[in-house]
């Protein structure tokens, strides 16, 4: 019966051999299983990553390094306990498995394969069937993308195998290629090689195909990492690699149907060959065209692929894209760098997968939504920032709606005045980092009002964002909620009576002093007074132009449109019926087709006592029909002593018709 032997061993410098440098890896499940027979064994390495399988049977067998697999036992293991049912699943353990590996890494791969094929033959023993696990860093996009977006897990990628280049079966032997080009079209630019660890291949404009590159001869003279692919990271995962050359090289493209006005992550993961410093670093672009092979996007990424002389790096990059109106797409990954010493990369994992990119939408307020012609109100707008990475190019427009008109000089950005912005032209703001809120007021005065009243309006901001650090920005427009002002005339009108005549004789003239008096803010329209003089008062005439010509009074008077501040003066004379009795009580009010906030000062009372005992009338006057001595009670007197509204209008006048009545 032989015995089957071997080790997991952490290659540190991934030289792919056991050097003093390397340490074995403890608690590792191998699986030992027969081909024939499907009966297996999982053993656990010891402290130095050895493992024993023992009374092993002459077959042919496969031997796993399967971390998770669990139900093993520790090393040695006697193969005559074997059962059946394992299903063998290969894997490197993590890299916190590892005492004090180089600085950066985060996770282990295969240098060698993780599925060996052995055949025992006569009781010979099998030795040295080791495991050797290197080192890698592995940075996902997630690492330089917005926390706030989210990436659907579907790759619209077909070719290449899903962008995947394919892979290889369990136990493939390292530095495999495909005999013959396995993608043609997907990368027009470049010529495919087999791997040839003779020659330095591939060479400026070539790329290859392959798994674990071990005995590449630039591997061989210390100038290229030995790697692995990322996808699984072990025999079974291919790559691409790639010397590049001029810039503008595609080395990867394909047409893919896409949903019209849709972003989508379009994203690689890359590893800059070299591991010596002073030579230029790969560095990629990307173009998108159209279904009618418009130009949608074309930029070099901002992000280069440095050299790592600890341990390799697969980074992953790429940038957000918008589909715009096409139903398909054309992506395009290209060379950047230029055909130097240095410019040599591996390719793995090429994916076009939808992602769910933030809008960010202004929100506006506005101080007041009702405005009396002549006020003023602030609108305010607020742009939130909740991701990440920074909004760019921001410019604020919002044309301000009909019925009122922009303060100049009104404009504040996070408070700090802006003298020359006018949001009717629109104006640029400052880039709005991450977590940050930018508020923009201004204010605007109501001129007059609009035929749609309420009036409405919104705020549209342009900008730029991407969620990939270093991505081509996407621009995008976003407008504000409507925010509604309705515009008023309102203005306040008074109206004060007043007569010089507090008592008076039947048969005596009596003027009456009327004015008007617009309080503001607004112009007051279509102002009527109305004045329904007492059936004591006979023949009442009224003068708007202090008494120089009169007309006859029929109870009222249009006075029309009266601006803010000012009065108009209305003198109303008549004679005092003989059937006068007690108290005349005449009411003067006005109305108006502008809203009125104070209608208390709209009516004005005026009473005259009539005495006893005067002469009748000398003139022939209707006769009253009316008891006003009941109107006595209640009656407001709007003068004092010192005859307080009594004016020039009325003094002038009162004389005057006293001395033509003598």
């Amino acid at each position: 019966m032989a015995t089957v032997s071997g080790r997991v061993m952490f290659d540190k410098n991934r030289s792919a051999t056991i050097d003093a440098s390397d340490q074995g890896i403890g608690n590792i499940p191998i699986i030992l299983q027969s081909r024939t027979t499907g009966l297996g064994l999982v053993v656990n390495t010891n402290a130095n990553g050895e493992y024993v399988f023992n009374n092993v049977s002459d077959d042919e067998y496969i031997i796993v390094e399967a971390f998770g697999t669990q139900g093993g036992v520790q090393t040695p293991g006697d193969f005559n306990l074997a059962v059946s049912g394992i299903v063998p699943i290969a894997q490197d353990p993590p890299i916190n498995f590892i005492t004090m590996p180089p600085t950066g890494s985060t996770n282990l791969d295969s240098l060698t394969p993780n599925t060996i094929f052995i055949e025992v033959t006569g009781g010979g023993n099998k030795t040295n069937q080791d495991f050797l696990d290197g080192p890698v860093i592995y940075t996902p996009i997630e690492n330089i993308l917005d926390s706030c977006v989210s990436v659907q897990n579907q790759n619209l990628i077909s070719s290449a195998s899903n962008g995947t280049f394919g892979f290889f079966p369990p136990g493939t032997d390292p530095n495999t290629g495909p005999p013959e080009e396995p993608y043609p079209g997907v990368t027009p630019y470049f010529t495919y090689v087999v791997p040839n660890p003779s020659d330095y291949t591939p060479i400026d404009g070539k790329y290859t195909v392959k798994n674990i590159m071990t005995n590449a001869l630039s591997n061989e003279i210390g100038a290229w990492w030995r790697i692995t692919d990322h996808t699984n990271g072990d025999e079974t995962g291919r790559m691409m690699v790639v010397n590049g050359f001029n810039p503008g090289a595609v080395f990867f493209q394909e047409t893919v149907m896409v949903s019209p006005n849709t972003n989508y992550l379009f994203s690689s993961w890359i590893l800059n060959l070299f591991k010596t410093v002073g030579f230029p670093p790969p560095q990629l672009g990307i173009k998108i065209l159209g279904s009618n092979e418009e130009i949608l996007y074309s930029a070099t990424l901002g992000i280069e692929i440095p050299t790592n002389v600890n341990v390799p790096e697969w980074k992953e990059i790429g940038t957000v894209i918008n589909s715009k109106n096409n139903t398909n797409i054309t992506v395009k990954f290209l060379s950047e760098g230029e055909s130097v010493i240095g410019n040599d990369y591996a390719i793995d994992d090429i994916s076009l997968r939808p992602i769910l990119v933030p809008l960010f939408t202004p929100v506006k307020t506005v101080s007041r939504t009702s405005v009396n012609v002549g006020e003023i109100v602030t609108y305010t707008v607020t742009i939130s920032n909740t991701c990440s990475n920074p909004l760019t190019n921001v410019f604020l427009t919002d044309i301000i709606p009909s019925g009122l008109i922009f303060v100049p000089e009104s404009v504040t950005i996070n408070t700090s005045p802006n003298a020359n912005a006018n949001p009717n032209n629109g104006f640029a703001l400052p880039d709005i980092q991450g977590n940050t809120t930018t508020v923009v007021t201004f204010d605007a005065i109501a001129d007059f009002i609009p035929n749609t009243n309420p009036t409405i309006n919104t705020a549209t901001i342009d900008y730029s964002y991407t969620p990939v650090n270093d991505g081509i920005p996407g621009d995008y427009s976003q407008t504000s909620n409507n925010v509604p002002v309705r515009v008023v005339n309102l203005a306040d009108i008074s109206i004060t009576k007043s007569t010089r005549s507090t008592s008076a004789c039947p048969g005596d003239f009596i003027i009456y002093t009327i004015v008007v008096t617009n309080l503001g803010p607004a112009d007051a329209e279509n102002i009527i007074l109305i004045d329904d003089i007492p059936d004591s008062i006979s023949n009442p005439e009224f003068s708007i132009d202090g008494g120089a010509t009169w007309n006859p009074w029929f109870g009222f008077y249009n006075i029309g449109t009266l601006q803010n501040a000012t009065s108009i003066f209305i003198l109303i004379k008549g004679k005092i019926c003989a059937t006068a009795r007690e108290t005349i009580r005449n009411i003067a009010r006005i109305i108006s087709n502008t809203q009125d906030p104070n209608q208390d000062n709209n009516v004005s009372t005026v009473c005259t006592t009539i005495k006893n005992g005067c002469e009748s009338c000398h003139n022939t006057c209707e006769p009253c029909y009316k008891d006003y001595g009941s109107y006595h009670n209640g009656c407001s007197l709007n003068y004092d002593s010192h005859d307080k509204y009594y004016n020039s209008y009325d003094s002038q006048y009162y004389e005057h018709y006293n001395r033509e009545n003598k």
